[in-house]
C-alpha cells in the first residue's frame, strides 16, 4: 500500500523516539477504555478531499490508513440501502438539473437506484475532484454508492492491504426495514461478532431495536448512540450502557468529565466531527481530546488525525520535546507542500493501483 507523506513522518517520529535511551523513549499510557490507542473514522470518507460518501473518498481514507470508513445510509423508493449523509439530493447531487421535471424536496426515499445512479456528485466544502497521486480503482468512484458497494469496496482493500479495514455505517432513519435490512445485509456478508463494525444512530429506540434484533440472531455487533454530550448524558449513561458498547458526542461542548463519565459505565466514546484542515490548528486539538481519553475520532481529514493519533500513542517525553517539535514542524511544513502540488507525491504513489 502507498504510504503518504504523512504516514512516513509518523514513522519516522516513531523510529526516532525508540531509538532513545530506555530511561527516555516509552509508548504514553493510553486513557481511553480499554486502553487501546484510539481509532480513527473516516468521516463519510476523505470528505476534506473528495466528495462525500463515495467510493473514491472511502478508497483514499483507507490508502492514507484509517481504521474505519462511514457510510450514512438511506433507504431508496425501491428498498435498497444507499450511502449518503442527507434525507434530500440536493446539496450533494446534481439532482435539480437531471430531473428538474420533479417538484419537492428531491427526498432520496422517493428515487429508485436506478435513478440515482444517473446523479453526479457535487464538491462541497472543501472536497476536489481529484487528489493529488490518487486514482480510484473502482467504476463509479463518483456517484452514490450502496451499501453492499461500500462493503465490497471495504473487503477488497482488507485484502490488498492485508489489514482489515472496519466499517462503520449509521442508521439514518429508523424503523423495521432499516433495522433489518442493515443486519442482514452485515451478516450476509459475514460479518460476525469479532469483525471491526460499529452501528450508529441518532435514535436510541433504533438503536435498542438492534440490540434487541441481533440478539435473537445470535449476533452482537457494537452499538452506538449519538447525540450531544448533554443529551447522551440527560438518556443516562448507564441507561445506555444495558442496550449499546458506546456514545458518539459532538465534539460542541464536549470535555474531559463527560468521557470521564461514560467510561465509568463502560462505553466507548467516538467524538465528531474533527473538520480544521490547517495542521497547525488541527493537530493540537486531536492531542487536547486524546489526553481527555478519547477512544475514536470522526474526522474529515483522516491523513492529520492519523499524524495526530500516531505521535501521540508514540509521544516522547520532555527531555526530547524539542526534537518532537522539529518533526512537527517539518511534518506541518511538508503537508503544505504536498497540498501546493502533486509532483511529490505522484512519485511516492507509484505503488498505488490505477
Amino acid at each position: 500500500m502507498h504510504l503518504s507523506f504523512s504516514r512516513r513522518f509518523t514513522g519516522l517520529a516513531f523510529a526516532l523516539a525508540t531509538t532513545l535511551p530506555a530511561s527516555i523513549a516509552y509508548a504514553a499510557p493510553q486513557t481511553t477504555l480499554h486502553g487501546q490507542a484510539p481509532i480513527v473514522i473516516a468521516h463519510r470518507g476523505a470528505s476534506g478531499y473528495l466528495p462525500e460518501h463515495t467510493l473514491a473518498g472511502y478508497e483514499l481514507a483507507v490508502k492514507m490508513g484509517v481504521d474505519y470508513i462511514e457510510p450514512d445510509l438511506h433507504l431508496t423508493r425501491d428498498g435498497q440501502l444507499v450511502a449518503i449523509h442527507d434525507a434530500t439530493l440536493t446539496r450533494t447531487t446534481n439532482v435539480a438539473d437531471v430531473f428538474a421535471q420533479r417538484n419537492g424536496g428531491y427526498r432520496v426515499a422517493d428515487f429508485t437506484l436506478a435513478e440515482l445512479k444517473t446523479l453526479e456528485m457535487k464538491f462541497v466544502g472543501t472536497a476536489k475532484p481529484s487528489y493529488p497521486g490518487f486514482t480510484p480503482t473502482s467504476a463509479d468512484a463518483f456517484r452514490i454508492p450502496t451499501f453492499q458497494e461500500v462493503i465490497t469496496l471495504a473487503q477488497r482493500l482488507s485484502l490488498e492491504t492485508g489489514r482489515e479495514i472496519g466499517i462503520y455505517p449509521e442508521a439514518k432513519a429508523g424503523g423495521a426495514t432499516m433495522e433489518d435490512l442493515v443486519l442482514k445485509t452485515l451478516a450476509d456478508n459475514g460479518y460476525g461478532n469479532a469483525s471491526k463494525l460499529f452501528i450508529q444512530s441518532f435514535s436510541a429506540d433504533t438503536i435498542k431495536n438492534l440490540h434487541d434484533k441481533q440478539s435473537a440472531l445470535g449476533l452482537d455487533f457494537q452499538l452506538v448512540v449519538l447525540g450531544s454530550a448533554t443529551s447522551l448524558t440527560n438518556l443516562g449513561l448507564a441507561a445506555i450502557a444495558a442496550y449499546a458498547d458506546g456514545v458518539g458526542p459532538s465534539i460542541s461542548g464536549l470535555g474531559e468529565a463527560f468521557i470521564g463519565a461514560a467510561h465509568d459505565a463502560g462505553l466507548l466514546v467516538h467524538a465528531y466531527t474533527f473538520s480544521r484542515p490547517d495542521p497547525a490548528t488541527a493537530l493540537p486539538q486531536y492531542t487536547q481530546f486524546f489526553e481527555w481519553g478519547l477512544d475514536g475520532v470522526f474526522s474529515n481529514y483522516p491523513d492529520l488525525a492519523l499524524i495526530a493519533r500516531d505521535e501521540f500513542v508514540a509521544a516522547v517525553p520532555e527531555p526530547s520535546s524539542a526534537l518532537l517539535a522539529l518533526l512537527g514542524v517539518a511534518g506541518i511544513a511538508a503537508i503544505a507542500r504536498r497540498r501546493r502540488g502533486a509532483a511529490a507525491l505522484q512519485q511516492a504513489s507509484a505503488a498505488v493501483p490505477a
